[in-house]
């Protein structure tokens, strides 16, 4: 009986945040915001002149906007890249890091230093193997027209640069992801974000005393700092789903990155249930999702033992609820449905999310694996 109250909770609470996603129109705006964004670059000599030209070509007024990118120790081509660029870029600025404090995560201290050296409120931030649209900034300043909004997340697909399976299914997968952060944020519940694609205020970064209260932390320059400047400064947070405003990225090469960059992710776990700055929404819908996910693999299970009609109420309502919220997304985004996918990853994903969870908070990663 708890598993199904548990999943008809689930299936409904799904269902209301599918309901959220609508198109904004930004065509008639005409403020433009002085824009710093922030880049920390550690070994990105492949992807580094990809992410500045797109950074460079926006459609927005070049003198309001300024790049800074902080270099983190990196020991291929990225420094001397970064130099020509420079010399090509009139708004481009460079920061080369040499060493890190202890206690301090190295990306961390690396967005820090470059925040410092903005000269603008406005602050957008991706990762230095993105490729950015063209009306990234656009559509994310544009959010700060509005007082009370102190933080911006925009959804962030993965390139599809291969046939291959796994390409493919991590693809979707990310996007079902951001279907649901970005549902949350809608819905003015705000849990996570991806740091490939966020804004905020620098006074606001400031009162909230930056990524201080969580430095050590390999993760969470996203998501931790998003709960850091809400809860300080009382303010929203707003998603940014509008063609041409998508942050790209490639998805994991191999197993090995993949489970690296989740048990990355899910090493912050623990910290959210002992932050003073962390919402009570999300201590009550984390837990919520875990006992869900595992209820659906212990249906599953007990389902292929022992067939039984109740078994099936858990596996059917989470495919349909997660089902429905993502085809939703994918139909504002503009995005594909590959209905084959979503069929095989309903099946493995509750599985994964569980060992992740488990294994997180005791594996030790840092950034770039250095």
């Amino acid at each position: 009986m708890i598993i199904v109250c548990f999943s008809l909770l689930y299936f409904l609470f799904f269902i209301w945040l599918s309901t959220s996603f609508k198109k904004s129109n930004y065509n008639d705006s005409n403020i433009y915001h002085s824009v710093s964004i922030i880049v920390a670059a550690k070994n990105e000599e492949k992807n580094i002149k990809k992410l500045v030209d797109s950074l460079s070509n926006q459609n927005y007024p070049k003198e309001k906007i300024e790049i800074i990118i902080a270099n983190d120790k990196s020991e291929d081509q990225t420094k001397n890249i970064l130099d020509l660029l420079k010399l090509k870029i009139s708004n481009l600025k460079v920061i080369h890091i040499t060493s890190t404090p202890e206690q301090w995560s190295s990306k961390k201290w690396a967005l820090s230093l470059a925040i410092e050296k903005s000269n603008h409120d406005i602050i957008l931030q991706t990762d230095a193997d993105c490729i950015v649209d063209n009306n990234w900034v656009k559509n994310m300043s544009i959010e700060f027209n509005n007082p009370e909004v102190g933080f911006v997340s925009g959804h962030t697909p993965f390139i599809e640069d291969s046939n291959h399976i796994l390409d493919k299914m991590l693809a979707f997968e990310n996007l079902s992801q951001d279907a649901f952060v970005g549902a949350c944020i809608v819905r003015d519940i705000p849990l996570s974000c991806v740091g490939r694609s966020i804004g905020f205020r620098k006074k606001c970064f400031i009162k909230s005393n930056g990524y201080n209260d969580f430095k050590d932390v390999i993760s969470g320059d996203d998501d931790l700092l998003m709960h850091r400047i809400l809860f300080e400064n009382k303010l929203k947070a707003k998603y940014v789903i509008e063609e041409k405003s998508f942050v790209y990225t490639y998805s994991p090469k191999n197993i090995k990155e993949f489970v690296n960059q989740r048990l990355r992710y899910a090493s912050k776990g623990k910290f959210y249930f002992e932050a003073f700055f962390i919402s009570n929404e999300l201590r009550i819908i984390l837990p919520f999702l875990f006992i869900n996910n595992l209820f659906y693999v212990i249906s599953l299970i007990l389902l292929c033992s022992n067939p039984q009609t109740i078994y099936l109420f858990p596996i059917v309502s989470k495919f349909l609820a997660d089902f429905i919220l993502t085809y939703s997304f994918s139909y504002y985004t503009g995005t594909k449905f590959k209905f084959y996918l979503y069929f095989i990853l309903s099946f493995i994903h509750p599985f994964y999310i569980i060992i992740f969870a488990l294994l997180g908070p005791f594996v030790k990663l840092n950034w770039k694996n250095k």
